[in-house]
């Protein structure tokens, strides 16, 4: 389908003759999408549709992978640019194709296997996460029993920590999760792994930004953990929001203003 950015001075959005009409954050102008497409039942069985179906039963699986790791990251996602979601299935569509083992239209999303391509993600393109800290944070994994230690090192502002100079404080959230592979099995691609684990998180207190800070030590648990299997894969992220004082001495986060990144992958 063709997508355009409306000129029009009046800003209409809703639905014009074969036109669609919206807006979507991130966006100054009106997107303009045309409707219409193929016959549905000719895309399910028609012969000269065979690449579509292989594309689609991939962009499915890809789709797919990109809900597991929007799940398994979710209690840092408000820190994403309003794109972050075709950002993660552009790059699980990228681990489809690494699949040099099964067909197209079959070909698997193995993201166990190709977990660097995950570490160090940003989740917000416009404040980098290691644009403002600006020293590797240690991840230990135990996979047996289903936790991570996450290492955040002493932080020292100018030096290692780096805050725009507008916000007055900051806090971190780092959440852990569990991402299954997609797979390819009964004629359809399925999630690896008979359990969904929730995801966990905690979130530090507010600190001044201009002040220097010790050393941290967070471990989160898997609830309910029983077992990771070969398809399961621990991903640890991180978000730093930053917050003005309220009145009622409690600081009062800035939306849209925070940075995050996938830390490390277990």
């Amino acid at each position: 389908m063709d997508m355009a950015r409306s000129e029009t001075p009046f800003g209409i959005t809703g639905s014009l003759d074969e036109y669609s009409l919206y807006r979507m954050r991130g966006v100054e102008k009106v997107i303009v999408r045309k409707k219409g497409g193929p016959d549905a039942k000719k895309m399910k069985s028609d012969k000269n549709f065979v690449n579509v179906r292989r594309n689609n039963a991939e962009f499915g699986a890809a789709a797919k992978a990109g809900a597991e790791i929007r799940w398994a990251i979710q209690p840092v996602t408000h820190v994403a640019v309003p794109f972050f979601s075709g950002k993660i299935n552009t790059l699980t569509t990228k681990i489809c194709r690494l699949d040099e083992t099964n067909d197209w239209g079959e070909r698997q999303i193995l993201i166990s296997k190709h977990r660097h391509m995950l570490e160090g993600m940003n989740l917000n393109s416009k404040l980098v996460f290691y644009s403002v800290m600006r020293q590797p944070v240690p991840v230990e994994f135990d996979r047996d029993n289903g936790y991570a230690t996450v290492h955040i090192p002493a932080l020292i502002p100018a030096v290692n920590f780096f805050v725009p100079s507008q916000f007055p404080l900051y806090q971190f959230t780092v959440s852990l999760g569990v991402i299954r592979d997609v797979s390819f099995g009964n004629e359809k691609h399925e999630l690896a792994g008979n359990k969904k684990y929730s995801t966990e998180m905690m979130r530090t207190d507010w600190y001044p930004s201009r002040s220097e800070h010790e050393a941290m030590e967070i471990k989160l648990q898997l609830n309910n953990f029983t077992k990771l299997e070969e398809g399961q894969t621990m991903i640890l992220a991180m978000a730093i929001d930053f917050g003005n004082p309220s009145t009622a001495n409690i600081a009062e986060r800035i939306k849209y203003a925070g940075s995050g990144a996938v830390i490390a992958m277990g």
